[in-house]
């Protein structure tokens, strides 16, 4: 299974081939890497707390 970062950088790498391979976009890319991976993460931690709090309603 792959990770959530593995996930975000398969799909960054795709849509940075078409841009040229300068300083600025290796920047551009890892910002919105981290920034993608974050909001991610986030996001499956409050699913799994949502899923949690139903298990614990059962």
């Amino acid at each position: 299974m792959d990770t959530i970062d593995t996930m975000v950088n398969r799909r960054l790498d795709e849509t940075f081939k078409a841009y040229p391979d300068t300083e600025e976009m290796h920047e551009l890319r890892e910002e919105l890497a981290a920034d993608l991976s974050e909001v991610a993460h986030d996001n499956e931690k409050k699913r799994r707390h949502h899923h949690g709090r139903r298990q614990q309603g059962f």
